[in-house]
């Protein structure tokens, strides 16, 4: 059974289909492309998908279960977030209290979702970045002053 099931997936903006008909599945642990032109509506699946936008015609099954109309946290809750294309740490964060915000999208526990997130690090390869003081300086990205 496929992870991911997109089926008929349209989606208009007033007068412009920006979406039309898209279907696809995605098996587990399979890794998928979308390409495009810039304006062919990529970005735009992925807001269908995740939640932030809603379908004009759709069927989006993950794990078998419909998502359509279900708001993005509760889609991240069943296994498929987005990101967005510009990096932003929380500056006075570390590095470790940046990461364990994203965990808690996983874990409502705060001990759970701190250990999720020195698993990702180590995943990673960011672990000796935990303590870092200030994220932003943690990214190699930005100088200190």
């Amino acid at each position: 059974m496929p992870l991911l099931t997109v089926t008929d997936l349209t989606k208009d903006f007033g007068g412009l289909r920006a979406v039309s008909g898209l279907s696809f599945d995605a098996e587990p642990g399979e890794i998928l492309g979308l390409i495009g032109p810039n304006g062919a509506g990529k970005t735009t699946v992925f807001n269908l998908v995740t939640g932030f936008l809603r379908p004009t015609a759709r069927r989006i099954l993950l794990a078998g279960r419909s998502v359509v109309g279900l708001r993005p946290h509760a889609i991240t809750r069943r296994g498929i977030a987005r990101t967005f294309q510009v990096v932003k740490p929380f500056p006075r964060l570390s590095v470790r209290e940046n990461v364990t915000l994203a965990a808690f999208s996983h874990e409502a526990a705060r001990r759970r979702a701190e250990a999720l997130a020195a698993q990702v690090l180590e995943r990673v390869g960011l672990q000796d970045k935990l303590a870092e003081a200030e994220a932003d300086q943690a990214d190699g990205r930005t100088q200190p002053a």
